[in-house]
């Protein structure tokens, strides 16, 4: 079932990347689960954006704290402190090499009060469709706990013409028993949705920095 939906997810993404717009951002919710996509149009050549790519997944499973320095860059916590319903602190990471598994421990912060410590996150990172027109991330998160039900995405890039390319970043969410109580379309915007339209952003500034 799990392949149909990466199937899905890559040919909503490749449909948005049909020809270079504007920068958008959308979310849909359905049944219980939200459906984000943010997309953002690039000046740089094809190869310098695969390459930030494959540095991403490098960087993801082998020295998680560096993606810090740009992927996650500004997106912890916000100076409307109201805005930030749940906050996810990140303590440490392991990489399995046999399975490809990289374990998170990590803590979440509820409305600035309320700590849940020890927070077991798993997920597989997997590199699909890297060639000289398009390149595309899945991550996997397959570990369900009151944080998460099941959550999964992608990062997205294409070529759309010599010196400008695309990068997408979807994700699908559906919260655990605990989260799903108080997660509102206008909570999740404010937690999720605008710290996804930072990453691709963040994307987009290494992959300018990086261009020929």
């Amino acid at each position: 079932m799990r392949k149909y939906a990466i199937f899905a997810v890559l040919l909503i993404s490749a449909q948005a990347f049909a020809e270079c717009g504007k920068d958008s951002t959308w979310t849909k919710y359905v049944k219980g689960e939200f459906f984000t996509t943010t997309t953002t149009v690039v000046n740089s050549d094809f190869s310098s954006a695969q390459s930030v790519v494959n540095e991403f997944v490098r960087q993801f499973n082998n020295d998680f704290g560096k993606l810090f320095t740009w992927t996650f860059k500004d997106i912890g916590k916000q100076k409307e402190a109201e805005k930030d319903a749940f906050y996810l602190d990140i303590k440490s990471s392991e990489f399995d090499k046999m399975t490809g598994v990289t374990t998170f421990t990590a803590d979440i912060l509820v409305s600035g009060t309320r700590r849940f410590k020890d927070v077991i996150i798993s997920c597989k990172i997997t590199q699909i469709g890297n060639n000289k027109t398009h390149s595309s991330v899945f991550v996997d998160i397959f570990y369900s706990n009151m944080l998460l039900k099941k959550a999964y995405g992608t990062i997205f890039v294409e070529k759309c013409n010599n010196r400008e390319i695309k990068i997408s970043v979807s994700v699908s969410v559906r919260f655990g028993w605990f989260f799903n109580i108080f997660i509102t379309k206008k909570v999740y915007k404010d937690v999720i949705e605008w710290r996804l339209t930072k990453i691709a952003q963040n994307f987009k500034e290494e992959v300018e920095k990086n261009s020929k």
